[in-house]
């Protein structure tokens, strides 16, 4: 009887994050099922606000499409800037740029949006404290700009069915840009400079089921984004979230 009941019990998703490497006194994963409340494995990081990194990227690229200060396809050079990944040393189009999460592409984007039209967006979505006091391009990067794993999801529940304040044809080039073949959905990394905190954002699409928007925020130091990710698509496979894919 009790083995019996045990099967029935749902899963426990702070064990399985646990389980996959994620550690639960630091770590949260925040979900939301449609329109229903967001609920979380840590209440104690849930609405702690930090840097969002390049998950940024994500309402970054929205904000331009929707100006038309870049367009999807577009080959945004180059800026001659060094970095630490060489991949990011050439041209790229959105898509690649974000898959490859190129620092130098959103900084030129960046410099083509411009701060005043930075500061309408991000009231518009209401994006965490909303705060541009450093540089345009570095802004998102130096935890000037801060954002809680509720909000995070919050955002991601309102994308994954079209209610940001953009343009509708903007919400599919976002989708296209976000979305990971590899693991059949959608989502974006962020990591800190050093490493001491990393973020995996994004939503799950499922038949017969409504959208399930996530955030987790791991505050692990030396985790970065990739890592979350590859952790939590297993978590997210045992949880019954995702059919299993091909690992990375």
């Amino acid at each position: 009887m009790i083995a019996a009941l045990l099967a029935l019990a749902p899963p426990d998703p702070a064990a399985i994050l646990a389980k996959n490497g994620l550690k639960k006194d630091l770590t949260v994963l925040a979900w939301k099922e449609g329109d229903g409340p967001v609920k979380s494995t840590n209440p104690k990081l849930l609405d702690l606000a930090v840097c969002p990194c390049s998950t940024f990227k994500i309402p970054n690229a929205a904000i331009a499409l929707d100006l038309g200060k870049i367009k999807p396809e577009e080959m945004i050079p180059w800026d001659g800037k060094k970095r630490w990944i060489e991949e990011w040393s050439q041209p790229m189009n959105l898509r690649q740029a974000v898959q490859a999460s190129n620092v130098g592409y959103f900084q030129t984007v960046a410099r083509r949006v411009g701060k005043p039209n930075y500061k309408t967006y991000l009231k518009k979505l209401n994006y965490g404290n909303q705060k541009l006091t450093s540089k345009v391009d570095e802004f998102w990067l130096d935890e000037s700009l801060k954002i809680t794993p509720r909000r995070q999801v919050e955002l991601m529940a309102q994308l994954a069915v079209g209610k940001w304040p953009v343009k509708p044809e903007v919400h599919q080039q976002i989708r296209r840009a976000i979305w990971f073949e590899r693991l059949g959905y959608y989502g974006k990394t962020g990591t800190f400079n050093d490493s001491a905190y990393a973020w995996w954002i994004g939503f799950i699409e499922r038949p017969g089921a409504k959208p399930l928007a996530f955030a987790i925020l791991s505050r692990e130091k030396g985790t970065m984004g990739p890592t979350v990710r590859t952790r939590a698509t297993a978590a997210f496979e045992q949880m019954g979230w995702l059919r299993k894919t091909t690992r990375e």
